[in-house]
């Protein structure tokens, strides 16, 4: 029997069963070695798989009982958190590494963005989808009634460790040595903005950034 209950325990079941179609839009057809992180029941993996972008599928996911049920559909499933455990990969094994809405939980991001690289194939991809706290649901609140408030989901959920804006995703990914092929707003409303050219209000308007980088493996071995 559990004892240690984290807040990751206390979130909806639903939490760790989303099938992210934008992720996978984002993936290319063919026989891909992928590893994701934060695989949650493993449902986005799967389709993956089904839909033929995938060949093999590695998750690594933090909550037992999501884990559970992800090592019934996935190929292989490691559980534990990213930051803590030893993985048993090989240099250059994934094709692609799924970070869906990950990074904000860590410590460390930049540290662990650049840990999983030696994992990826040169010309490989990362695929990201990140909070953005410029929103105005927190700009607004917290210039106007100095409210800056957790919640139980969203931009300022409470397990949420680091913040990130448009400016400072791009920055996590270059600085990572990943050339940026996409940076796109998530959602219908933010999209039309986006389109509309309107910089500032987009930003303010967009609750989550999806992004996409191909790692640049020569540069990183010059720059290490």
């Amino acid at each position: 029997m559990r004892l240690h209950i984290t807040m990751y325990d206390l979130k909806e079941k639903d939490y760790f069963s989303n099938i992210r179609r934008d992720l996978i839009e984002e993936i290319p057809f063919g026989p891909h070695i992928v590893l994701e992180v934060g695989c949650g029941q493993g449902e986005t993996g799967a389709a993956l798989k089904k839909e033929g972008r995938a060949f093999w599928v590695t998750g690594i996911e933090l909550v037992d009982d999501a884990a559970q049920c992800a090592n019934k559909i996935l190929d292989q499933v490691i559980i534990g958190n990213i930051e803590h455990i030893e993985l048993p990969f090989s240099q250059g094994q994934f094709d692609v590494v799924i970070l869906g809405d990950v990074l904000e939980h860590l410590v460390d991001p930049w540290k662990q963005l650049k840990r999983l690289l030696q994992y990826v194939s040169p010309n490989g991809i990362v695929v990201a989808s990140i909070p953005n706290v410029r929103n105005w649901r927190v700009v607004v609140p917290l210039l106007v009634a100095g409210e800056w408030e957790y919640k139980d989901s969203g931009i300022l959920d409470k397990t949420h460790l680091r913040f990130f804006t448009k400016k400072s995703i791009t920055k996590l990914f270059e600085l990572n040595n990943l050339r940026i092929k996409k940076i796109i707003p998530i959602g219908r409303r933010s999209k039309i903005v986006a389109r509309l050219r309107v910089g500032f209000l987009s930003e303010l308007i967009t609750p989550q950034y999806l992004i996409v980088g191909i790692y640049d493996s020569i540069k990183w071995v010059s720059n290490n």
